[in-house]
């Protein structure tokens, strides 16, 4: 693969994933809900472990679950 092949299929796939749509199904969702630099890292590093290649599998936490996560951490 050139250099130019790489930027093409990278500016592509930036395109596929870099989407509102895309956020909203998948457990990047979680770490945008929270304003502090530090409940961000968090939440993002416990929703990829949960997640671990599987994102379909965050989507199934129930608004209870997610709004207790969300709360967990503003409480910190």
């Amino acid at each position: 693969m050139t250099s130019l092949q790489l930027k093409e299929y990278l500016d592509f796939k930036a395109e596929q994933y870099n989407t509102k749509q895309f956020i909203d199904t998948d457990p990047i969702q979680l770490p945008h809900r929270f304003s502090r630099k530090e409940d961000v890292e968090i939440v993002a590093f416990l929703v990829s472990t949960i997640a671990w290649g599987k994102r379909a599998m965050t989507n199934h936490f129930s608004p209870p679950t997610t709004k207790y996560i969300i709360e967990f951490f503003l409480v910190l």
